[in-house]
């Protein structure tokens, strides 16, 4: 089937959406909607260029497609990450089993197996992060036949009303694993990951590709082309990847909206015309496959790097991602110029066996000459490991800590300085999770007259939200906030910024500046450069205890 005019600007669209939320979190939150508009459009591409019988044979050439149109951009970036992370960024490559799960399709699962936080800036991130999506994706090519075949004997069977009523209905029903998750208390990334919760984005694509609409009634589609482009401007800005509004409502509104946009571009309606007729945009859909790939590795570099987000460097890191997504197109244009003869599918699907088994070995190796501790196995060690000792009269009875995995980490070395301190942390715990955790100790009693807050080490927050946590506490209470330190932490000084203000603004609050204690100790911290060994741990406790002390 010839291209479809106004699809490849959307695509554009979609990956502007999110490289922008990479690049700028607080200021497009909800860019991250891109992907469900990638997720919509595949549903409406393969629908409307599926074969009119979707036999054995036709399955096999279906996966032969995916497999070429996948594997060789993917495979290539994955090998110079291999090849060049270890000396530019030499502890990001922390997953043994993390490249075998990509190129077999499991990644997203390796990630909620990990318990790696798709919201967290820098805790347990990995170059490879983005590539969930591209697993979910194939989990749904995997099995795609079924699902068209099954949707044609529905239409077979049933008249054309009862037909569409039916696979809409099971579209709709489509959409509860993500409700119910989110409603059961999941954490936001096994609810955004998950590939059950995920799914009925491609359905509604797929939905909206069965019902291709006529060129009448123009007008009407005009209107509605404009409004379905207005919910996704609107839900770039205020969707957050935390908010209940996202997941109760928020992603399936943009998903209908993503279907009703392909569809008019279908019908080829003026809009959809005038927006393929923009050339950049379509040259960036063009690049969207390619674009998408290479945009997080460079994006997590320049985090990892500590670059300052200034209008020189982000031109500079937009102009590297365009780049590398350019000269990855024009590879593997190459190489499938050059191949002669393709690969029967049996074949491919064991080369995609071999390149895992492969880059898995390459990565094992590299990965065992690390120590690349988790906050798991930081806090397992901080269980025998912890020395401090008690060095004045207090004993931590008035004193509530509430803090993610590096205060985990380090709660017995605090134990031992104030005993009878209150210690609630988590790991992944963000400033916007806080509040629930004030309430819950407030509840129980546990919310003393001293309050030692140690978050924002996994995403930034606005300085409303600080404000809050300080208003709920009240002014009789004093507040002690830890700042942030990683080696690796890219948004580190914007965080601290956000709670010098907080204390600035408020007399009751007193920062610990973590950071410029932590500055000179590399030797402090494992291999992800923000937990601690035993002795940062020491370290740590201490400056929280001396603060303290000071006002005792």
């Amino acid at each position: 089937m010839k291209n479809i005019r106004g699809l490849t600007a959307l695509r554009g669209l979609a990956i502007i959406m999110i490289i922008l939320y990479h690049l700028f979190p607080d200021q497009v939150p909800g860019g991250f909607i891109g992907v469900q508009v990638f997720f919509v459009l595949a549903g409406f591409l393969l629908t409307v260029r599926a074969p009119k019988v979707m036999n054995l044979e036709e399955a096999g050439l279906f996966y032969g497609k995916r497999i070429r149109r996948i594997y060789p951009a993917l495979v290539i970036v994955l090998a110079v990450c291999v090849v060049v992370m270890p000396f530019v960024a030499p502890n990001a490559l922390g997953g043994t089993f993390e490249l075998p799960g990509i190129l077999l399709g499991l990644n997203n699962w390796w990630q909620l197996y990990a318990n790696n936080s798709y919201f967290a800036q820098i805790n347990n991130a990995s170059p490879y992060t983005h590539l969930w999506y591209l697993s979910v994706l194939m989990q749904v090519y995997l099995v795609w036949p079924f699902i068209l075949n099954f949707a044609r004997t529905v239409k077979k069977h049933m008249t054309r009303g009862m037909a569409d009523i039916t696979l809409g209905a099971l579209v709709l029903v489509s959409m509860m694993p993500m409700w119910v998750m989110y409603s059961r208390g999941a954490e936001v990334t096994r609810v955004y990951d998950d590939t059950f919760s995920r799914a009925f984005a491609v359905l509604v694509g797929a939905y909206a590709g069965m019902h291709l609409p006529s060129k009448k009634e123009m007008g009407l589609r005009q209107i509605a082309f404009g409004i379905s482009l207005a919910v996704l401007g609107v839900s770039m800005f205020t969707l957050h990847g935390e908010s209940a509004v996202t997941y109760l409502g928020g992603l399936q509104v943009t998903a209908v909206a993503a279907a009703v946009l392909c569809r008019l571009c279908a019908a080829e309606t003026l809009p959809a015309m005038v927006m393929d007729r923009f050339k950049p945009l379509g040259f960036i859909g063009q690049l969207s496959y390619e674009l998408y790939l290479v945009m997080y590795p460079v994006i997590f570099l320049f985090s990892y790097k500590k670059v300052s987000v200034t209008p020189v460097n982000v031109i500079l890191e937009l102009a590297v991602i365009l780049g590398l997504a350019f000269i990855l197109k024009v590879i593997t244009r190459l190489l499938s110029s050059m191949s002669k003869a393709r690969l029967s599918f049996p074949r491919q699907v064991r080369v995609c066996l071999c390149l895992a088994l492969v880059l898995g070995c390459v990565n094992y190796g590299i990965t065992m000459n690390n120590k690349n501790v988790t906050s798991d196995s930081a806090e397992e060690a901080s269980e025998s490991t912890a020395t401090t000792t008690t060095t004045g009269d207090l004993d931590g009875s008035q004193v509530t800590l509430i803090g993610d995995s590096v205060l985990r980490g380090a709660r017995l070395a605090l134990w031992d300085t104030m005993p009878k301190a209150w210690i609630d942390s988590a790991q992944n715990r963000r400033v916007s999770d806080a509040m629930d955790v004030l309430y819950y100790l407030n509840r129980r009693g546990r919310l003393r007259m001293s309050v030692v807050i140690a978050l924002g080490s996994n995403a930034t927050f606005k300085r409303t939200e600080g404000q809050e946590l300080i208003d709920y506490l009240g002014p009789k209470r004093k507040i002690y906030w830890v700042n942030v330190y990683g080696m690796y932490l890219g948004r580190q000084d914007a965080t601290n910024k956000v709670i010098d203000a907080l204390a600035a603004d408020n007399d009751n609050v007193t920062v610990i500046d973590w950071a410029s204690e932590a500055d000179t100790h590399d030797d402090w911290f494992y291999d992800d450069g923000l937990h601690l060994d035993s002795e940062g741990r020491t370290a740590y406790a201490m400056l929280i205890y001396e603060a303290l002390e000071k006002d005792a």
